[in-house]
């Protein structure tokens, strides 16, 4: 027999357990960053504030393909600094 149970499972967004890692919190947050930087980049009228935006851009999407690729929150930094 079928038991049903008390209540529903609530809908989330994000698991709970994405937060439980360290680095896949940390590249959600970098992530946010990379899209307001590149918003900025767009938004800005001065050739030389767009080109600064879209180097910090760049290297925020750096950082990411490291947090991703070492699968912990410093990225391609952790073997100097952890």
């Amino acid at each position: 027999r079928w038991r049903r149970s008390a209540r529903p499972p609530t809908p989330t967004i994000l698991p709970r357990a994405m937060f439980a890692n360290g680095w896949l919190t940390v590249k959600l947050g970098l992530l946010v960053v990379y899209i307001v930087l590149g918003v900025m980049a767009m938004r800005s009228r001065k050739r030389g504030t767009r080109a600064a935006f879209y180097v910090a851009a760049l290297a925020t999407f750096a950082f990411i393909l490291g947090i991703a690729r070492m699968h912990h929150p410093w990225g391609w930094l952790a073997p100097w600094l952890a």
